[in-house]
């Protein structure tokens, strides 16, 4: 485990502030997941079937839509990764 320091007049203040700052980019990553979600449902939505599968079948899906559609899982698991990391991260004010 990493620690930091943070050095502020007002010790209370600093805490509670930091907290709502991760507490809030935790929800906003955690709606940057769902969006990316709902994207790779409307890709598989309009072709029937996962990524995986488009992926073996490419000769039928539109290759600008793959590619994007291949980001989108690439960026909803980088975003799951940052929200478990955001959500390990532990403020000690005492």
């Amino acid at each position: 485990m990493e620690f930091i320091r943070v050095v502020a007049p007002d010790r209370q203040f600093a805490g509670n502030a930091l907290e709502w700052a991760l507490d809030r980019e935790i929800e906003l990553a955690r709606m940057a997941v769902q969006v990316s979600k709902d994207r790779i449902k409307e890709f598989e939505d309009k072709y029937g079937r996962s990524l995986r599968s488009a992926l073996v079948r490419r000769g039928k899906v539109d290759e600008l839509d793959l590619a994007e559609w291949e980001g989108e899982v690439e960026a909803l698991d980088r975003l799951k990764r940052k929200v478990a990391a955001l959500k390990d991260i532990r403020i000690w004010n005492e």
